[in-house]
């Protein structure tokens, strides 16, 4: 879902020079030989177009396809990766490319807006189209689109990692040489886009199945011995945050590609900071150098290419060895969670056996695969003393001594905003970025320190107890944190404050919050559906304070279905750890050590998966396609969620207009208060990272 940010999506204007400047500097650009402009006008701006498109392809590129302007505002384009429902006033692609006045995005070469009386923000309608070309052409390094009014035209180009850059004439300037020139360079470079796409999609197809468009990719990649490698039958399967960290990621699980003996099935493009610390390769060599860590995404390939329009970032492209489906497919309460268990277990293991922070633990970062060894071994599993990363044991193990340790089916990835404490060197280090996904982010991240003292519950929990086999299999951590009562929080300890970083435990919460998003819209195949109340889903897309809110009450009737109501007391448990902040209790406390929300974590979900293990709820399957309805007005300003949600919502809308007000108030009230991080919308399934400098 877009949404419009001044500080990101705002026009920067160009004057008509500089304009021309940056179209050239994608390539060059013929003269603009024409005696006689074509007259362009706000209700007929297309057959001007199209007479200059047809002029510039007669005159200097007579081997090249007709490129067509079309009015397409009555028609949705299909073929985006994120479904989106916006439709275009003004789409340019080449001839062949349409059909019945319709075209694909893939195929797309401009898209643009005409001014409708009453709106009274046009210029964020033709963004948002250019935001959507940019995430359907990952082949496309700038995008071009144009925005026209009764006043004028206004001419885009929409800078991956950048922003936008824009040239506005009047309908009284149309006779004007420079307007003439603008245009002509303008559609020139739609037909000869030069340095404006990748040059490493060589090639693009698409492929239509029951009215299903999808676009397929050869891409042609270098290999650290500089060998020229070329990927064929890439599909896009995620994209976000086109003039930010822009990311792509495509597959194909077929892929016969191997690269040093590593075999290529995903291809991830990002515009990253240049000259950052670490990089996603780094990270993953790190992690991965005395041997595959289980869980862990590994790398095949890494390059570099700092031709990107964009002084401040290079792109990263990194070639990885596995894939995955979404944590949200998973369709049964013991399957979620076991995975969260592991997740808290890789978590723990990259903390403090390789000192690495994950630091962006999301829904859009945690991956299930299903491998064919995950079936017990009737011989019993390997527990050798002297085997690599011994200290993992994930939960199949624990549940039956018959499967590995390592075997889990979780895939940990994303880790271009991960962190390797043990090169912090005091002052003179570098900076790091406060990181993290809205509505998954801890609020301590989200707030850039330690929550406030609580004011009102200061009851902390107790250390939950160890589950005997996990007590014996991990008789260190079960010394480490014994089993307490529950405690009164009276007064600030001395030692406060103590330093503060994010910190494994911040990512601990993240997990809670991936599970509370998923439970909160699962429901049965085969009971009734249920509508989810909003206030929840209001807190939970909120800002740290409203997610608070969440976490001292997180019982609200209706929060997870009927049917799945047992569940709410493990929510009710894990929460109950988050209520108080760490920091505030005595160094001398166990629940103030680094890693303590996990331990109680993976206590808590280990107990309640053997208490409830032959309850029906545990292993009915659950609708994944289709979750549960929630209000359409907090669906457009939280995360994206299916047709079906939205349609289904929309029923509800009236009976719930009047506490969807008071929510509202609620929200715009929670911002006031803190104006300097704003939560953002995902732009898809995918998450967009939130960032802010800060001094280590």
């Amino acid at each position: 879902m877009f949404r419009f940010s001044e500080a990101v999506h705002g026009l920067k204007p160009l004057t008509t020079q500089k304009f021309l400047d940056f179209l050239k500097s994608a390539g060059p650009i013929p003269k603009n030989t024409l005696k006689k402009g074509f007259t362009f006008g706000f209700e007929d701006f297309v057959t001007p177009a199209n007479k200059l498109a047809a002029h510039i392809k007669r005159k200097h590129l007579p081997t090249r396809s007709l490129l067509v302007f079309n009015n397409t505002g009555d028609t949705r384009p299909r073929g985006h990766l994120t479904d989106t429902e916006c439709r275009p006033d003004y789409t340019a692609a080449f001839e062949e490319n349409w059909n019945n006045g319709s075209t694909f995005w893939p195929l797309m070469q401009l898209v643009g807006e005409k001014a409708s009386k009453g709106d009274n923000s046009p210029e964020q309608t033709a963004v948002s189209y250019l935001h959507y070309l940019l995430l359907a052409r990952p082949d496309l390094r700038v995008a071009q689109g144009l925005l026209t009014t009764e006043k004028g035209v206004t001419l885009l180009l929409g800078i991956g990692g950048v922003g936008i850059r824009s040239l506005v004439f009047s309908w009284e300037e149309k006779k004007k040489k420079e307007f003439s020139e603008a245009m002509f360079a303008f559609i020139y470079r739609l037909y000869d886009p030069g340095k404006f796409a990748d040059e490493t999609y060589v090639k693009t197809t698409l492929e239509v199945h029951e009215q299903v468009a999808t676009a397929i990719y050869d891409i042609r990649i270098r290999t650290n011995s500089a060998q020229a490698i070329e990927c064929l039958g890439f599909r896009s399967i995620y994209a976000s945050t086109p003039f930010e960290t822009r990311t792509h990621v495509l597959l194909n699980p077929f892929s016969e590609v191997v690269v040093d003996g590593k075999p290529l099935t995903v291809i991830k493009d990002q515009l990253c900071r240049s000259n950052t610390r670490f990089n996603e390769e780094v990270i993953l060599n790190h992690i991965h150098r005395e041997g595959p860590v289980p869980g862990v995404v590994q790398s095949a390939f890494h390059e570099v290419n700092t031709n990107t329009f964009v002084k401040s970032r290079s792109q990263f492209r990194t070639g990885l060895q596995e894939f995955g489906r979404s944590i949200m497919s998973v369709d049964t309460v013991e399957e979620m969670l076991e995975v969260l268990f592991d997740v808290l277990e890789l978590q723990r293991y990259l903390r403090f056996e390789l000192n690495v922070l994950h630091r962006d633990i999301s829904k859009g970062n945690i991956m299930i695969t299903d491998p064919e060894t995950r079936v017990p071994s009737p011989t019993g599993a390997s527990t050798s003393e002297d085997r690599l990363h011994k200290n993992i044991c994930f939960i199949k193990h624990l549940r039956d001594e018959r499967y590995d340790q390592h075997e889990t089916s979780v895939l940990l990835i994303d880790f271009n905003h991960a962190e390797i404490l043990e090169t912090k060197t005091g002052a003179d280090s570098k900076k790091t970025f406060r990181t993290g996904t809205p509505a998954f982010i801890a609020r301590a991240v989200e707030n850039n320190g330690a929550l406030p003292f609580p004011k009102d519950i200061r009851l902390v929990a107790g250390i939950p107890k160890a589950p005997r086999a996990y007590a014996s299999q991990h008789p260190k951590r079960s010394e480490d944190f014994p089993p307490s009562s529950a405690t009164i929080l009276s007064e600030i300890p001395d030692d406060h404050p103590r330093p503060w970083r994010h910190d494994v435990d911040h990512d601990s919460e993240s997990v809670f919050w991936v599970f509370l998003y998923w439970a909160m819209g699962v429901q049965p195949n085969d009971h009734p559906s249920e509508p989810s109340p909003s206030g929840p889903w209001s807190d939970l897309t909120g800002s740290w304070i409203a997610r608070d809110r969440l976490i001292r009450a997180p019982d609200t009737d209706g929060v997870v279905h009927s049917f799945l109501r047992p569940l709410v007391s493990l929510i009710v448990d894990l929460s109950h750890i988050l209520r108080c902040d760490g920091s505030w209790l005595p160094a001398s406390d166990k629940r103030s050590s680094t890693g303590y929300v996990g331990e109680a974590f993976q206590r808590l979900i280990l107990e309640f998966l053997e208490d409830n293990k032959d309850k029906d709820f545990m292993r009915e399957k659950l609708k994944i396609e289709e979750r549960r309805s929630i209000d359409p007005m907090i669906w457009l300003l939280s995360i994206p969620i299916t047709k079906t949600e939205q349609r289904l919502a929309e029923e509800q809308a009236r009976a719930q207009k009047r506490k969807l007000a008071e929510i509202e108030d609620a929200e715009e009230q929670d911002r006031r208060q803190h104006p300097d991080f704003a939560t953002t919308s995902t732009s898809q399934s995918e998450d967009d990272e939130l960032e802010d400098d800060e001094e280590d």
